[in-house]
């Protein structure tokens, strides 16, 4: 498999499905969660190995247990419904989960007010997805003014939104505006604070998103290279399955941003864009540790360097409002009395 990766990541997952299978423990959370994920990610890297052990992932997860667990509780099929919509070779299991999904969704029953946003969203898209309908949600939206102070759970659920509206990356999205400055400071804060995770699922938005540069994303593969460096170690091999199990999920993204490049990967470290990212990762910690002068002092130099930043600027423009509110109630304050 040309992935990058040092070592066959579908040959290492199909050991761990082999050790599963002969535990019959496909049922515990970790293994399940495992399950589930690796068939999207086989759906989406989609070359011959990749569907074979798509259908053997499906064989597993879509099994004779299936029926228990529905008996006991049929809302268990918001579990299975995710994997459902990428098992390129549906069993009348699958199918039936499908359905199912599909008439407790129709009745409101799939939804829950203590789920984030973006999970119920995600029930709205496995819904289109089984009725064959189309879905599109802008998460991009509002955020402008407070891109600096996201939380890593709102880039996450930024993310997935994307990759429903992209089916993982497979489909380039057209936002309203232009939401690429956004995507680069949010993929320079991930590669600052090393969260390699949120980082390759920022570069599968960008590279899925109309209008990404080639500067950029060519820029973005280096970024994908290395993080898988890291990820395999110094020798690039894979980690044996049983520590597989613990550190697949940001190897399946890193897959997926390799099958959404296709062969246009061509890693290459810009020396400028390096620089520039950063910058920009250094500010952003300054700004979230609400050191607002050393914000603006770095912030000054890097518009002296390479212009003003229009990711930055909405939010800069709601900050200086904000210290001028502050500096005002601190005059009032201190106004003599009359």
């Amino acid at each position: 498999m040309e992935d990058g990766v040092g070592g066959d990541i579908l040959q290492v997952a199909a050991n761990l499905l082999d050790a599963i299978i002969a535990e019959n423990s496909v049922l515990k959370p970790e293994n399940f969660k495992f399950v589930s994920e690796a068939i999207i990610a086989t759906a989406r890297i989609g070359n011959d190995d990749a569907l074979a052990l798509n259908t053997r992932l499906g064989e597993a997860l879509f099994s004779d247990s299936l029926r228990s667990v529905l008996l006991r509780n049929p809302r268990s099929v918001v579990m299975y419904a995710m994997a459902s919509c990428f098992v390129v070779t549906p069993s009348s299991r699958t199918m039936a989960v499908i359905d199912l999904f599909a008439r407790l969704h129709d009745a409101g029953a799939t939804r829950a007010l203590h789920h984030p946003a973006y999970r119920n969203l995600e029930m709205d898209y496995i819904a289109a997805n089984a009725r064959g309908d189309g879905f599109f949600h802008d998460p991009f939206v509002g955020i402008a003014e407070s891109l600096p102070w996201l939380t890593r759970d709102h880039i996450y659920s930024l993310t997935h939104v994307h990759f429903y509206n992209s089916y993982f990356g497979a489909r380039c999205i057209s936002y309203p505006g232009n939401i690429l400055p956004w995507l680069e400071i949010l993929i320079a804060r991930a590669r600052h604070d090393g969260d390699l995770d949120v980082l390759l699922e920022l570069l599968i938005c960008y590279a899925s998103t109309s209008g990404a540069q080639p500067a950029q994303l060519a820029f973005h593969d280096s970024l994908a290279a290395a993080a898988l460096a890291i990820l395999c170690g110094p020798d690039g091999q894979l980690p044996p399955p049983d520590m597989f199990r613990d550190h697949y999920h940001p190897l399946f993204v890193a897959a997926i941003y390799r099958a959404t490049r296709g062969a246009d990967f061509a890693p290459h470290r810009d020396v400028a864009i390096a620089r520039r990212h950063e910058m920009i990762g250094r500010l952003l910690v300054d700004i979230r540790q609400t050191d607002l002068m050393a914000y603006l002092a770095g912030y000054a130099d890097h518009v002296a360097e390479f212009g003003p930043e229009p990711g930055l600027e909405p939010a800069l423009a709601l900050q200086l409002a904000l210290v001028a509110a502050a500096a005002e109630d601190r005059t009032q304050a201190f106004a003599p009395a009359r």
